[in-house]
């Protein structure tokens, strides 16, 4: 099943894009995709234009 993990580009609380927190998940999805978002830690809120979500 396919997955996406977003990133937020200045995320303090859970930076996952240099440290360990992310890899469980990199080595236990075959068809892993990631993305950075120019946010924090709460990416949903930050960068609310242009979301596919309903709101």
């Amino acid at each position: 099943m396919p997955v996406l993990f977003i990133h937020g580009a200045y995320d303090f609380v859970c930076e996952t894009l240099g440290s360990g927190p992310a890899e469980p998940l990199r080595g236990l999805c075959d068809n892993l995709t990631e993305a950075t978002i120019h946010a924090g830690h709460w990416v949903a809120r930050e960068v609310e234009e242009g979301w596919p979500v309903p709101g």
